[in-house]
């Protein structure tokens, strides 16, 4: 769904620059909100470059509560391994369309140019944080990886959320491989209290946090039918009139990317999605029950018909449920605000000591980045 208008080859050595690591900042008052993919306990991103990513023609595109941090991660990792695998399969017939292919081999070129850049940047950036805490003597073993994956398996919808991304184990693991290498790099001689647990708690367990982890607002899945004019509009609720399932009026009549999945959109969350900027039409979404149904309504420059597929109310994680990742979300905070400027300065230092090349030269400016 759109947001709504006012209206409605040679080898290249490093270049030298520093890469910085983005470090959060002290307080974790709020964490990433949900996506398709888990997120390890409550971790904020891992150290980033300040130097900005190489430009992309396109950006790349937002499932449960505690989805977000690895999502960014999964999807560019994902991404990469999708691209630098394709090349044994650069034949494989990806898609039809009426008797013309899209091959791997099309497919392949077509994320070069408009991803390939910045995935290659954060694959390479990935691999010098775990070499860097491989370094430190910080690296996690097999068995750590291991461990975190069997505990956040136990997690409700983690399966489902997992078939949804298409993100194999193997690559899951290798995010989460990341993730805990940034935590004990960060929290290196650093402990905390039950109280500090709880402090963390709280804050991301307050409804007016809009970004709060152990809370999640009341939901609502809807099916969506989107069409430029109203007289379309009504084309496709006549045929919902005479009974057409929804899916199939989806697939003929709406514009929404969604039409490919029967116009079936990821579930909405009250106030913490595009709908907010419409109180009146989210409030009446909000309203609808189970199989109800509204609109032709404008809105985001389109004429919409929603559905009501589900709905889940609003609900708090216990604590005690979530007091480990709470201890390690204090811990990452109190970690941030003790070691992160010595933490900048000893990646910058193994940075400068790293040995970087491109052997494509379409890479060669991403490698001189680092």
């Amino acid at each position: 769904m759109q947001e709504p208008s006012a209206a409605d080859g040679s080898p290249s050595a490093n270049a030298g620059n520093d890469t910085a690591l983005n470090l959060p900042e002290r307080p974790v008052a709020a964490s990433p909100q949900k996506d398709p993919l888990p997120q390890m306990d409550t971790l904020p991103p891992f150290p980033q470059s300040r130097i900005p990513e190489p430009p992309a023609k396109k950006k790349p595109p937002k499932v449960p509560l505690w989805l977000l941090a690895s999502v960014l991660f999964l999807v560019g990792l994902g991404m990469g391994v999708l691209v630098m695998r394709q090349r044994a399969y650069s034949q494989t017939i990806v898609v039809s369309v009426n008797g013309t292919t899209i091959t791997r081999d099309d497919l392949f070129n077509q994320m070069q140019d408009t991803v390939g850049a910045q995935t290659v940047h954060k694959m390479i950036q990935n691999i010098l944080q775990l070499q860097f805490a491989q370094k430190k003597g910080l690296a996690p073993t097999d068995a750590d990886v291991e461990a975190e994956y069997a505990k956040m398996s136990k997690r409700p919808n983690f399966a489902q959320a997992m078939a949804q991304s298409g993100i194999l184990p193997g690559d899951f693991k290798q995010s989460l491989r990341v993730q805990l290498a940034e935590t004990n790099v960060i929290t290196q001689g650093v402990t905390v209290t039950e109280a500090d647990a709880r402090n963390y708690y709280a804050a991301q367990s307050n409804p007016s946090n809009p970004a709060a982890q152990f809370y999640r607002p009341e939901e609502i899945s809807l099916r969506a039918i989107a069409t430029a004019t109203q007289g379309q509009a009504q084309k496709a609720l006549t045929e919902l009139g005479a009974q057409t399932p929804f899916e199939l009026v989806a697939t003929t009549y709406s514009l929404d990317t969604s039409k490919s999945n029967g116009g079936l959109l990821a579930p909405l969350a009250l106030g913490r999605s595009p709908l907010h900027s419409n109180p009146a039409l989210e409030k009446s979404i909000f309203s609808m029950t189970v199989g109800s149904q509204i609109g032709p309504v404008f809105f985001a420059r389109q004429w919409w018909i929603f559905r009501c597929q589900d709905k889940a109310p609003a609900m708090t994680i216990p604590y005690a449920q979530a007091q480990d990742q709470c201890l390690t979300g204090a811990k990452l905070a109190k970690g941030t605000a003790l070691n992160s400027k010595r933490i900048q300065q000893e990646f910058t230092d193994f940075q400068h000591s790293s040995n970087l090349q491109a052997f494509w030269p379409q890479y060669q400016r991403v490698v001189a980045v680092h």
